[in-house]
């Protein structure tokens, strides 16, 4: 695949492209704002952030590497990794040929390529009525040798509000694009039919850009090591740790019956804990953790549910949650196995936990009804072949069998995933909870022989990396489906 970018500021040493710039370098939208430099600085384009690391490593861009740099300079390096658009793609990132603007201005290659565009929230939809785009891109679009990519890979964001779906259509308006030349590919899995009801309804121009779906947390398994589903070796080590996971429900019972991991605090997080916490069905029957809120108020979860849920559970749920939380401190971090709640977790995955619990209640990142979003919390399930219960978005269960995955509810009722009122959804979650809490260990040892073929399916479908091998398909013209993915059909 070609790309082409606006600028690379390092080089490795080979003299390979390395740290590559942002192809929207004056809009103030970039993820390198986390870096600790910028606390400092303001950061409003044209690479001021680059100028101030400059002096401050002492180094000019771009620079090529030595191989003695130190952690530090690596460390600021490692910072400019967010813009490379193969990165979230292949594990093999030299196989591909990278391009600055200036040569395919002045060397003029005869090369069709990519000119990709990263985000990471909604910020310049928000911010921004349009942008402005190289003429020379512009042209090469028009002509079939370039496509626009934009992509959002690591959150659903995209698609939650309609204005993202008219600020495309204004920009291919903008530049006469159609759905050849520009292109977003969101991990938001419903996008591309909420695009279609809106070009049916004549909201925007039919055609006038492509969505593209791709399942980043689902090709890219940050749990696993190598976690990219392109290397050889991510099948090989996942097939090892399967077999351990298939072993040990052939014949142990579970210890627990549910499993469920919180950090970041959201209200459905929140009220699934306090569930957990609260019913006496549920007592010694799981494993759990919920992140702290940085307040000052120690109530600060009775009040979000006090005054989020409305009155008519109170004698189904609400009162019980909230006498459990007038004594829980919503400023400290309640962990299970790891006391850092205030980093990312999706790197982690306790294999002891997991072997020990029958079925994983995984609270997704997202809730609203305007995108179906999976993260690396629904792969571990199906990675370690355990069964799920899904608290997220609506239709997120039949996107998932829309993709080759088989969910359960032969076992148990899973209408909850179509249920749009997110308060009946809970509620109809919490039923399938507390039934299952209802059960011996007995029966769910039973219940794990009958789903052992259903949740081998799963790990071989995850293997497979469907969604990336479609996005390799559609935007790269040398794609063939064996240089990408090398997959076997052996169960374990």
């Amino acid at each position: 695949m070609n790309l082409v970018y606006n600028e690379i500021f390092v080089y490795d040493t080979q003299g390979r492209p390395e740290f590559v710039s942002s192809n929207l370098p004056s809009y103030n939208i970039h993820p390198w704002h986390t870096h600790p430099l910028l606390t400092e600085h303001d950061r409003d384009g044209n690479y001021e952030f680059i100028d101030i690391l400059s002096d401050k490593l002492g180094i000019v861009f771009p620079y090529k590497r030595t191989g003695d740099e130190s952690k530090e300079i690596m460390d600021h390096f490692h910072c400019l990794r967010s813009q490379s658009f193969e990165q979230f793609l292949d594990h093999d990132v030299f196989r591909h040929k990278i391009y600055t603007l200036d040569d395919i201005k002045t060397d003029n290659p005869e090369i069709k390529y990519i000119y990709p565009i990263v985000l990471y929230n909604n910020e310049l939809f928000d911010a921004y009525s349009t942008v402005d785009i190289d003429p020379k891109i512009i042209e090469d679009s028009k002509s079939g040798k370039c496509k626009i990519c934009f992509l959002q890979p690591t959150e659903g964001f995209f698609g939650q509000d309609d204005h993202n779906y008219v600020w495309f259509d204004n920009l291919s308006k903008k530049y006469g694009l159609d759905k050849t030349n520009l292109y977003m590919i969101t991990t938001n899995l419903i996008a591309k039919k909420r695009k279609e009801f809106l070009e049916t309804n004549g909201h925007i121009t039919k055609d006038s850009y492509t969505i593209l779906d791709y399942t980043y947390f689902g090709c890219n398994l940050w749990f696993h090591e190598p976690g990219q589903i392109t290397d050889p070796k991510c099948e090989i080590g996942g097939r090892e740790k399967l077999s351990d996971f298939i072993k040990s429900s052939l014949t142990k019972r579970k210890k627990y019956h549910f499993l469920n991991f919180n950090r970041v605090p959201k209200l459905h997080r929140v009220l699934i804990y306090g569930l957990l916490k609260s019913h006496d069905i549920f007592e010694g029957k799981f494993i759990s953790s919920l992140g702290g809120l940085r307040t000052n108020n120690p109530d600060e979860y009775l009040n979000w549910v006090d005054q989020s849920v409305p009155n008519e559970y109170n004698d189904k749920w609400k009162n019980t949650i909230k006498n459990y939380y007038r004594n829980h401190d919503a400023r400290e971090h309640y962990w299970y196995d790891e006391p850092d709640l205030e980093n990312n977790k999706a790197m982690n995955l306790n294999m002891k936990a997991h072997t020990d619990s029958f079925v994983n209640i995984v609270s997704e990142s997202l809730t609203h009804e305007t995108t179906v979003f999976f993260s690396e919390k629904i792969y571990k399930p199906i990675f370690v072949a355990q069964p799920f219960i899904l608290a997220g978005n609506p239709r997120s269960l039949k996107v998932l069998r829309s993709q080759g995955y088989k969910t359960f509810s032969k076992w148990w009722d899973e209408s909850y995933d179509e249920e749009l009122d997110y308060y009946k959804r809970m509620n109809k979650i919490f039923d399938v909870m507390k039934e299952i809490a209802s059960w011996d260990i007995e029966k769910c040892y039973r219940i794990t022989q009958e789903m052992l073929p259903n949740l081998l399916h799963n790990f071989n479908v995850l293997l497979e990396g469907q969604t990336l091998q479609d996005l390799f398909k559609e935007i790269d013209s040398s794609h063939t489906k064996k240089q990408y993915i090398k997959t076997h059909k052996t169960l374990i």
